[in-house]
């Protein structure tokens, strides 16, 4: 009687023995999990920190994008200021959570993700720009082509190849692209196609340089010497004023005969001021002077006229 009580519970024991022998340990970790997840060892969450050093990197990538923006123009300045913000957020974040000593894997993937979205809209606000507001360029060489085109136009007054007429519209086309130049820079407005046509009214503008000296070549002769004529001037002067002394000039004859001197010489002065002396121009003043020495001769007489 007392086997047959014992038998159902000697069984239990024994299935108890066997369903705890079929456990199985779990294997030592490798450490492979541990990043994709936080792991406890004493009952307490061990957070490993990751490798920041591509956050940093990109950080100061998208640093540089945004100053390239701003010089290239592509950026005004309001967004570059709000993109500024942005990307300072994400150095505060990340300055926080070096602080703490250890960056987790999500802290890592919340700044990755913050950085992705800065380049989209780095990346929205150039193509915005490019869209609304033309790219700005640089003018370096239509600033250059300024100064050669007036240094030109100041060599084509002293070699006589241009007059002041020319002179002056020439200058007067060149302070309109001096103008416009500044106007559109301090704007904001200088684009490829505004410099395109800046560089266009310069070319005619050189064309017309060009145009002006070659037809002075062709239509009117060069501008020739007059020293010899201003020589012959001074020297009827200079008999003049040795006839009143000497009194073969009454003071009406004298008078008459620098009358006529002076015209010579003020026409002498204002053709050349206008760029106007040629040979032909020359030829005649000297048949003027002529003429002048001529009377001045024909009114000495052979004798002391009493006055």
């Amino acid at each position: 009687m007392t086997k047959r009580m014992n038998s159902p519970w000697i069984t239990l024991l024994l299935l108890i023995f066997c369903a705890s022998g079929c456990v199985v340990t779990p294997p030592p970790s490798d450490g492979r999990y541990e990043q994709d997840r936080p792991v406890y060892r004493d009952d307490r969450p061990v957070v490993h920190t990751a490798d920041i050093r591509d956050i940093e990197q990109r950080i100061v990538v998208l640093d540089q994008r945004i100053d390239l923006g701003l010089r290239n123009g592509v950026l005004t300045r309001d967004e570059g200021r709000r993109l500024r913000l942005e990307l300072q957020k994400v150095k505060e974040d990340l300055f926080r959570a070096e602080r703490n000593g250890r960056i987790a894997l999500r802290d890592k993937d919340r700044l990755s993700a913050d950085l992705d979205r800065l380049e989209r809209n780095i990346y929205r606000e150039a193509r915005d720009d490019d869209r609304q507001r033309p790219r700005q360029v640089d003018i370096r060489d239509i600033e250059q082509r300024i100064v050669v085109l007036d240094q030109r136009i100041d060599l084509g007054l002293r070699n006589g190849v241009l007059t002041r007429d020319e002179g002056r519209r020439l200058r007067l086309e060149l302070q309109k692209v001096k103008e416009e130049t500044l106007r559109l820079r301090r704007e904001g407005r200088m684009t490829l196609r505004e410099k395109d046509r800046l560089n266009t009214d310069l070319d005619r503008l050189e064309k017309r340089i060009v145009h002006e000296a070659r037809d002075d070549d062709r239509h009117r002769p060069r501008q020739v010497d007059i020293s010899d004529l201003e020589k012959q001037m001074a020297d009827l002067n200079q008999k003049i004023d040795a006839g009143l002394r000497n009194k073969a000039l009454t003071r009406v004859q004298g008078r008459s005969l620098r009358t006529e001197l002076k015209k010579v010489r003020d026409e002498a002065v204002r053709l050349k001021k206008e760029g106007r002396m040629t040979k032909s121009e020359k030829d005649r003043l000297s048949a003027d002077l002529d003429r002048l020495q001529a009377s001045l001769e024909r009114e000495k007489p052979g004798k002391v006229r009493p006055r």
